[in-house]
């Protein structure tokens, strides 16, 4: 059911004015300042066989009418997006909006509902029943900039994996070999050397058993098809690290200040 742009503009400010957001300018600085220079493991123990799909953040523009966000009590947290950008929010687990006064704002999913909003088997037609579920999503105002994960982590482009925590819990430090001196554009545009570590910041709904789910940011194509392949038959090596010359900035990075 569509609202009308006044009375939802209305309700959407309502929603918005007690809600305290971080500084996403401070946390964008401390994430572009990872120069991915991170030595190699002293050691390394068992290997774990593991594949990966990615996943990345939408940026779309808030529209005059269409389908908003809403949280999980059911008040709509944002203004009206296309229900194509509102099905892909619920795919990604992440969305940015451009507000109508062009400022970004970014949202995550918290939780599934009973009712459906959106009916995304109508832009999924192989979906199955995830289109049914995805559009019952509800969603959080996030802190950080490009969306929170679980377990009060933020999201990091590049860095940042959800996994399956029965196998690798959250906090944990995994080295990808076959992701070290990959090239990869930041958001910001700067280039670098990937050095092969990613940090466990959030889960899945379909992340389960030997599966990861790398987070890219904004990046439209699969940056790491050294090892991210989208099959579980084609799996790669990956290594829980414990290094203090690394771990510590890798939680760093994903501990909202």
């Amino acid at each position: 059911m569509k609202t009308g742009a006044a009375a939802l503009a209305a309700a959407f400010l309502l929603v918005l004015a007690p809600v305290a957001v971080a500084d996403h300018r401070a946390l964008l600085e401390k994430i572009d300042s990872d120069d991915f220079g991170l030595p190699e493991p002293a050691r390394l123990g068992e290997p774990l066989r593991l594949w990966a799909t990615w996943y990345h953040i939408p940026a779309v523009e808030a529209t005059r009418e269409g389908f908003p966000l809403r949280n999980v009590g059911g008040k709509p947290i944002s203004p009206p997006i296309s229900g194509r950008e509102w099905c892909d929010a619920a795919l990604q687990g992440v969305i940015t909006i451009h507000e109508p006064d062009g400022s970004p704002r970014t949202y995550t999913f918290e939780a599934t509902s009973r009712s459906t909003e959106v009916d995304c088997g109508s832009f999924y037609k192989h979906a199955g029943s995830w289109a049914s579920t995805a559009g019952r999503s509800r969603f959080g105002i996030a802190k950080g900039p490009y969306g929170d994960g679980a377990g009060g982590y933020q999201l990091v482009p590049f860095r940042s994996v959800a996994v399956n925590t029965r196998l690798i819990p959250l906090g944990t430090v995994l080295y990808i070999p076959a992701a070290r001196g990959v090239s990869v554009t930041l958001p910001s545009g700067r280039k670098v050397q990937h050095d092969g570590y990613f940090f466990a910041s959030d889960r899945g709904g379909d992340v389960r058993r030997n599966h990861i789910d790398a987070f890219v940011g904004d990046a439209k194509e699969n940056p790491f098809p050294s090892f991210v392949s989208s099959t579980p038959r084609e799996t790669f090596e990956a290594y829980v690290v414990e290094d203090g010359r690394v771990t510590p900035k890798l939680h760093q990075l994903h501990v909202l200040d």
